[in-house]
């Protein structure tokens, strides 16, 4: 019906009430109703459902229309997402899945697929498909780049599966320290980057490459990461290390200045501290991630040290210490000056012949020292001091000349029966 320049029909049908009083008896042309265009249902159902339900979508109890109504919906979110994707095309890793200037075409067919999509939910009635506003030809030529959303699709996939094992890799090259390995990585990765988006074949190869490549980092980084740490057995047996009396008694005597304790246990406890308990660390852990709180190229050319050794140089340490305490406390000019001491201590001092430092009893010995060297030079020869002296080589009388005039300078001036001197 046309009415005041205006064609009114079931698509727009509500305008109707917007009409004046006049056009409701003065009207141009009341129009016969047109059926439903089958031919642009036909395209229309064929682009969007995939089928030709023109034959049904008349038939209201058929479901054709709602059925539809659905799928176009569904394409037209299909649209929305892949205009999101290719906003500036899609390129990854120096790869253009997709350029610019083809992403410019691509928009211009998507918006004007989204568009029909959209539109087809306004006509939900068979009145309202009697009006369809576009024709067999434009929906077939619209609909014919359905394959466009499988090209971007694709070019996604591409990158959603790529990306995290590129990234993987990329990271697990940092803690290789075998240059050939991380040589077979990058070469990998620059072929991958060397393919067009359509050599499906060479992308799958690449795929394959690149895969077996993560496994064998993570197998190699499950045998380093084992090879430089101890079982919990190991663990067990190093904390009683750490725990012993002998140790403790060890890190007391390097807070005193009588015997130099501190550069034979320093070395050690670095070494046992290199000594590190494995977690749970299996081939699917590490196929997820390719770091676990440990990094193989600081120990490179690396020995672990052995528990057994350790053990042993503990019991050399103490041995020299307790060695050299009793020394001091057996010198005959110290035992000279044994009335400074009191009845305990005396009587500690004569026990402690048979017995070891410890712990408990070293506080005591040190006391006991004080009170012994009262009035006793202490002298001090720096380590630094012997290797400024000896920065050469010296032939055997040379050193021994060297030492005894460094001695007599120290001592210059001091009684030497009440001199002591200690390598600090």
């Amino acid at each position: 019906m046309d009415v005041s320049g205006k064609i009114i029909n079931a698509a727009n049908i509500g305008e109707i009430v917007n009409c004046t009083k006049e056009d409701y008896y003065c009207f141009n042309c009341v129009r016969r109703p047109r059926g439903v265009d089958h031919a642009a249902m036909r395209e229309l159902s064929l682009g969007i459902s995939g089928v030709d339900l023109s034959a049904q979508i008349p038939d209201i109890e058929s479901g054709a229309l709602s059925r539809l109504l659905s799928d176009a919906r569904q394409v037209a979110e299909k649209c929305a997402r892949a205009l999101h994707d290719i906003s500036d095309g899609i390129q990854f890793q120096g790869i253009e899945l997709i350029s610019q200037s083809a992403a410019i075409t691509l928009r211009t067919h998507l918006d004007r697929m989204k568009g029909i999509a959209d539109r087809v939910a306004s006509f939900n009635t068979v009145p309202k498909l009697k009006n369809f506003p576009f024709n067999a030809d434009q929906i077939r030529e619209t609909f014919s780049h359905l394959v466009d959303l499988d090209v971007i699709k694709n070019a996604q996939a591409i990158v959603n599966e790529f990306s995290p094992i590129i990234s993987y890799l990329k990271q697990a090259r940092q803690y290789i320290y075998d240059n050939a390995f991380v040589a077979e990585i990058d070469a990998a990765i620059r072929e991958f980057e060397g393919l067009s988006p359509d050599e499906t074949s060479k992308i799958a190869a690449s795929r394959q490459r690149m895969t077996a490549l993560k496994e064998r980092y993570a197998d190699w980084y499950i045998q380093e990461y084992k090879k430089n740490h101890i079982t919990n057995i190991q663990e067990a047996d190093r904390q009683r290390l750490l725990n012993s009396q002998k140790l403790a008694a060890l890190k007391l005597a390097t807070q005193s200045n009588y015997v130099a304790i501190e550069p034979k246990l320093a070395p050690w406890l670095v070494d046992i501290k290199m000594l590190r308990p494995a977690e749970t660390i299996t081939k699917t852990l590490m196929m997820a991630t390719p770091y676990k709180d440990f990094n193989p190229r600081e120990f490179k050319d690396k020995t672990l040290p052995n528990l057994d050794d350790l053990k042993t140089q503990l019991d050399d340490i103490f041995n020299f210490a307790d060695a050299q305490y009793h020394l001091i406390l057996t010198d005959a000019n110290l035992m000279k000056n044994v009335d400074a001491l009191n009845a305990s201590q005396v009587q500690f001092l004569k026990e402690f012949k048979v017995k070891q430092i410890t712990e408990q009893n070293f506080p005591l010995v040190i006391q006991i020292i004080q009170k012994l060297t009262h009035g006793i030079n202490r002298i001090s020869i720096k380590r630094d001091e012997l290797f400024t002296l000896f920065n050469r080589p010296l032939t055997p009388d040379e050193i021994i000349e060297e030492f005894k005039n460094l001695v007599n300078g120290k001592l210059a001036g001091i009684d030497r029966s009440n001199a002591r001197i200690s390598l600090d």
